[in-house]
């Protein structure tokens, strides 16, 4: 009886027991392939889920092409980590939306399509201590280059400081990465990984508060 199935492009439950392959529970196809270290089948937020212990998970087709998206993502991060989602991925070069929950930080960076370098990005990062070794709900509706709501566990989030200079953001190339930094970083996320996915329409406070489920998340099935 939810309007969260309407414009869904990929939903990654990371429910398998067994295995680095993840696939798409929309549609076959869209298939997450991890790297690193992982362990699957570990207890997630909504049954089980992934962890990473310096590993991501990825795949190469294109998901989201332009404004406005959403992404979702629950992740339980380990102190000092790093954990990021990225729409377009190609090589060392800036495409798309990277969102992160790290353990200092809240930041969403917009991508022309260029070489790393802050001339080819634009970011927007929220310093502050954030929980570590427990479940976090992070939301991110993107309705433009430099145009967004963050939602942590359902609160806006405010006070975003921005740098960087790209003035456009390129989904051109290559498809998501979750748990990988943008470009040419070769820092993996640390953090138990579940309930991934993406959306083209911006998501209502309405629906994020329905996927936050007041903390207990809102399993696939559901939606």
């Amino acid at each position: 009886g939810t309007t969260l199935t309407t414009g869904l492009l990929r939903c990654w439950e990371f429910n398998e027991a067994s295995g680095g392959m993840i696939p798409n529970a929309t549609a076959p196809g869209g298939t997450l392939s991890c790297s690193g270290t992982y362990t699957p089948n570990v207890a997630g937020r909504i049954a089980t889920a992934y962890a990473f212990a310096g590993a991501y998970a990825y795949n190469s087709n294109v998901a989201v092409t332009a404004f406005p998206f959403t992404v979702s993502w629950w992740l339980n991060p380990a102190a000092s980590s790093v954990n990021r989602i990225s729409t377009n991925v190609s090589g060392v070069n800036y495409y798309g939306v990277e969102v992160g929950l790290d353990a200092g930080q809240c930041i969403v960076q917009f991508g022309n399509g260029g070489g790393s370098g802050t001339a080819n990005r634009k970011s927007y990062v929220l310093t502050g201590a954030v929980a570590t070794g427990v479940w976090h709900h992070v939301a991110v509706v993107v309705n433009s280059h430099g145009s967004f709501t963050y939602y942590l566990d359902n609160v806006v989030k405010s006070g975003f400081v921005a740098s960087g200079t790209a003035a456009s953001t390129s989904f051109a190339a290559g498809g998501p990465y979750v748990g990988k930094i943008w470009g040419a970083g070769t820092t993996r996320a640390s953090c138990t990984c579940d309930q991934v996915a993406f959306w083209n329409k911006a998501l209502t406070a309405a629906e994020v508060a329905l996927l936050y489920n007041s903390g207990m998340g809102l399993a696939y099935s559901g939606w």
